[in-house]
């Protein structure tokens, strides 16, 4: 059943107003993936607005922090919809926004909910369980940073390209590939151009056709190539340096020298 809030937000004339963390992360995730950019909002839903217990994503949250209540009309939240076909990959986002918070480089960041598990800014961005949230990941802003603008900030983790590369390149880059694809123990030619048979044997290890060198097939090469190398015994190094002397151990019982009595016990027989 809905609250008093939702009634008399909707004889206002339903107003919103995104928190500028909201409008910024909306904004960018629109221009870093826009095959799905009709999907990112800060517009809920009559599910949302009509909850008995109205949470961030209602300009009247009943769950605002650390300010109380939420500063009518300003939403606090989004949901990032998890889509890898058209790009967007939400345990890719969720991990680097994780690692970013814990970092201290997310400070306007409340929550996060994905695949049943919330990390909150009040729990050190340790995980509880929650339930849901496999479909997307809900985003919550804190009150108190409304006005905070991501700045130069990226939503999205910045690509290291200097060791990708694609279908059709030729050069060092695609000979590192072929060479941790051999480590791997995919037969492959080491010859520096990326081409099908390089491709068919990328693909062969993940199940797609191989044809771009990411920074996600980056991750999983070198982790299937810890997986093949496991306990693994290496080559045998060179000898170390030579150790310091030992220390000097007792002296020994006195030997006989020239002189010396020597007296024989025993039965001598002869012929």
């Amino acid at each position: 059943m809905a609250v008093a809030a939702y009634y008399a937000w909707d004889r206002d004339g339903r107003p919103l107003e995104p928190a500028q963390p909201i409008r910024d992360m909306v904004g960018q995730l629109r221009v870093a993936f826009p095959k799905a950019a009709h999907l990112f909002s800060w517009y809920a839903d009559d599910a949302h607005y009509q909850a008995s217990t109205p949470e961030d994503h209602t300009p009247y949250s009943y769950t605002a922090w650390p300010l109380t209540p939420c500063p009518y009309p300003v939403v606090f939240a989004t949901d990032v919809m998890h889509r890898p076909d058209l790009g967007v990959d939400c345990d890719v986002l969720v991990t680097y926004w994780l690692a970013e918070a814990r970092a201290g480089r997310m400070p306007w960041l409340k929550y996060l909910i994905w695949r049943a598990q919330l990390y909150h800014v009040r729990n050190a961005w340790r995980p509880v369980a929650n339930s849901g949230h496999h479909d997307h990941a809900h985003v919550s802003t804190r009150t108190d940073h409304q006005h905070t603008s991501l700045g130069t900030w990226s939503v999205t983790p910045e690509e290291d390209t200097s060791m990708l590369c694609k279908f059709g390149d030729k050069g060092p880059n695609v000979q590192a590939l072929q060479f941790m694809l051999i480590e791997c123990g995919v037969t492959v030619a080491y010859h520096g151009t990326y081409d099908q048979a390089t491709a068919n044997a990328l693909g062969g290890l993940f199940g797609d056709d191989g044809r771009s060198y990411g920074p996600w097939q980056y991750a999983k090469l070198h982790a299937k190539l810890a997986q093949v190398h496991a306990g693994a015994k290496g080559d045998k190094g060179d000898p170390g340096p030579k150790g310091d002397p030992g220390p000097q151990g007792d002296p020994g019982k006195d030997g006989l020298g020239a002189g010396d009595a020597v007296t024989v016990t025993g039965t001598i027989t002869g012929p």
